[in-house]
């Protein structure tokens, strides 16, 4: 597989990471090069994935795979290992993330804790977990500043 085609399983890795609504606001808060590491990780995963299924398929039905890639490679692009298992690859992580997050905004997260709140709890500082706390118990909050300001009010 030529190296430039591991863009698309790391698009993909890229793209669950930051579109599931899930992982948004934990993938947010994080630095690039975590966010980097993390989507080379679940792309390779996803990649390896998707080609289990297609050497599952290539078992069970021995002709699908070399039928489809006869009317994919009559398309004017240079036949190339792995091409279209790597943007089947993206498409198929586009679409399974879009109907997730579609699931979950009709059922309301299945009651599981929310992406924000439990990405606070995860990777918040202090200041957050703190604003939080206050939303949460609906408490006021009083935040004295260095130069004296004072802040007085709910989160």
């Amino acid at each position: 597989m030529p190296y430039n085609l591991w863009i698309f399983p790391l698009l993909s890795g890229f793209y669950f990471l930051i579109k599931y609504k899930y992982n948004a606001y934990k993938y947010q808060r994080l630095d690039s090069q975590i966010l980097i590491f993390h989507s080379i990780l679940y792309g390779i995963f996803i990649f390896l994935g998707v080609y289990l299924i297609r050497v599952i398929l290539t078992f069970l039905f021995p002709t699908l795979i070399p039928t489809v890639y006869s009317i994919l490679y009559k398309l004017p692009i240079k036949e190339q290992d792995l091409l279209w298992t790597s943007l089947f690859c993206f498409s198929i992580t586009v679409i399974i993330v879009e109907s997730l997050n579609y699931i979950y905004e009709r059922n309301e997260y299945f009651c599981w804790k929310k992406p924000v709140d439990k990405a606070i709890d995860e990777i918040g500082d202090e200041v957050e977990q703190l604003f939080k706390q206050s939303f949460v118990d609906k408490l006021l909050i009083q935040i004295t500043l260095k130069n004296n300001k004072v802040y007085v009010g709910f989160a």
